[in-house]
């Protein structure tokens, strides 16, 4: 494993396989030095023979071609290869089997153009890299317009499955971003690896307090003093403030000067290869009538027709609900010392707390065994589960939602960093606490379950989580990442509570 090279003082002793399959964010002001850091960051990576796909909306990073051998496709004056959404996805495979870098260079692309490119190329990406499962890296520029928070768009969703999920398949990404507020918070809370630059908005400056684990008073006073190049780096929930070493290839986005520098001599792939991306790419166009595409065809079809016919069932059940509500009435009941009227009236309810939901059977029909199993988890689609597996995983539901709240937050805390030790402060940090409550109440119940275990360190202990481990081994038919989904969603509902009506 290589060192990376990242700051002036050789103070951040990272090695390249801390970065495999590993989600990264680059944050910070116009200015402040970010731009740099990302660049730095690819060249450890290209120079650690890590391939990647950058996302170029500026047309800014061709000047990595000055030290590396690296593919510029998509459509602007500096694109050697030109590509579209037709034969994105053909690019992104090619790029994942064959260890080619590519920067997507989609300047010259208009912004419809620029969403469905990079739903088809990931897309893509996720499929080859599900099948190749090599270290391979995604590089995002201006992240809060393609996973922006409290917004669903096709483009997240793959991005999303990429950041959270791909691990497993080597996949790592590098979120870089001005406005730290408007990216996906789940995304950022997830990386294991910040370089948080310097911000002056007091939204962006509150997302750097959730993430650096110190006082919100220290936070604000290390931020403040931080110069251009400066940053605080935040790995394995330990936090220092580095000056970050300047890029060695030409920055062909750097602000113009009154001398313009010369541009580089630039490395071009082997012409031999360069030809037979082109012919591939190309050939992707050119429709095909061969057995094996009209297989593909009517794989894609039956596809669809299961998903249209969970849309259906979906509908249905939420037009049921929709006729159950419509059908609520409420009741006032005399409270001792006063007296109803008997006079109907109209009350106009501006907010209401609803306590229970009483119904008759002749309203509800009573679930049939298979409905409450299938009901019990959501999403089911994505559970392929026999019933004596649904009812083995409803019984660790109910489980999980007896234990205290403390042990689920626990157990939801290591779970979303699966892999990763947590010593009792790190997770008193991440939760809030005190250490002392969290020594006082250790999670016994979640040790004798066997999702986590724990080892003594010093004059303390270390916990991780092996739930995908337990799921595995109890579930080998189903995703475990799924399945994990959806018992932080139930242990949620028992932390929160479920809202009811009184019928």
């Amino acid at each position: 494993m290589s060192v990376l090279h990242i700051d002036t003082s050789n103070k951040l002793q990272l090695q390249t396989q801390e970065l495999v399959g590993r989600s990264v964010a680059v944050l910070g002001i116009t200015g402040s030095g970010k731009t740099n850091t990302a660049a730095v960051l690819i060249e450890e990576l290209l120079s650690s023979g890590l391939p990647l796909t950058i996302v170029d909306i500026e047309g800014e990073y061709w000047g990595l071609k000055e030290k590396f051998e690296v593919l510029v496709a998509g459509r602007s004056p500096h694109v050697e290869i030109e590509v579209d959404p037709t034969n994105a996805d053909r690019l992104a495979a090619l790029s994942v089997k064959r260890g080619i870098s590519v920067i997507l260079d989609v300047s010259d692309f208009h912004q419809e153009e620029i969403y469905e490119f990079l739903v088809r190329y990931f897309t893509g990406l996720w499929a080859a890299s599900s099948e190749a499962k090599r270290p391979y890296h995604v590089i995002l520029e201006e992240a809060h317009e393609f996973v922006p928070q409290n917004t669903s768009t096709p483009l997240k969703q793959i991005l999303t499955r990429i950041a959270l999920r791909g691990r497993k398949r080597g996949l790592g990404i590098v979120l870089i971003s001005q406005r730290s507020a408007k990216v996906e918070k789940d995304l950022l809370t997830q990386a294991s690896l910040l370089f948080l630059h310097k911000v002056v908005h007091p939204v962006d400056l509150r997302v750097y307090k959730d993430l650096i684990p110190l006082a919100a008073n220290e936070v604000e006073e290390k931020i403040r003093k931080l110069q251009p190049g400066e940053v605080v780096v935040v790995a394995n929930f330990l936090t220092s403030v580095v000056n970050i070493r300047l890029r060695h290839t030409f920055h062909a986005g750097s602000t113009p000067t009154h001398e313009t520098p010369a541009h580089p001599k630039l490395r071009k792939l082997n012409t031999a290869v360069l030809s037979e991306l082109r012919s591939l790419t190309l050939s992707s166009q050119v429709p095909s009538t061969t057995e094996d595409e009209r297989v593909r065809l009517t794989r894609q079809v039956k596809e669809l027709q299961e998903a249209l016919t969970l849309k259906e069932a979906e509908i249905e059940r939420l037009k049921n609900q929709v006729e159950l509500l419509s059908k609520i009435t409420i009741s006032l009941e005399e409270m001792p010392g006063t007296a109803l009227s008997t006079r109907t009236q109209n009350l106009e309810i501006a907010q209401a707390l609803v306590g229970q939901v009483i119904t008759t059977r002749s309203q509800q029909q009573t679930p049939t065994p298979h409905e409450r199993s299938l009901s019990a988890l959501s999403p089911t689609s994505d559970l392929p589960l026999g019933q004596v597996e649904q009812r083995k995983l409803e019984t660790l539901v109910r489980r999980l939602q007896k234990l205290p709240r403390l042990q689920r937050s626990i157990l939801r805390l290591l779970a979303e960093h699966e892999g990763t030790s947590m010593t009792v402060s790190a997770i008193a940090t991440w939760l809030s606490l005190k250490e002392s409550t969290i020594r006082s109440r250790p999670p016994h119940d979640l040790l004798k379950m066997k999702l986590i275990i724990r080892t003594r360190v010093n004059h303390g202990y270390r916990y991780v989580s092996v739930l995908s481990t337990f799921l595995k081994n109890e579930f080998p038919q189903a995703e475990p990442d799924i399945i994990i989904d959806n018992l932080l969603q139930k242990i949620d509902e028992g932390m929160y509570g479920k809202r009811s009506v009184r019928k």
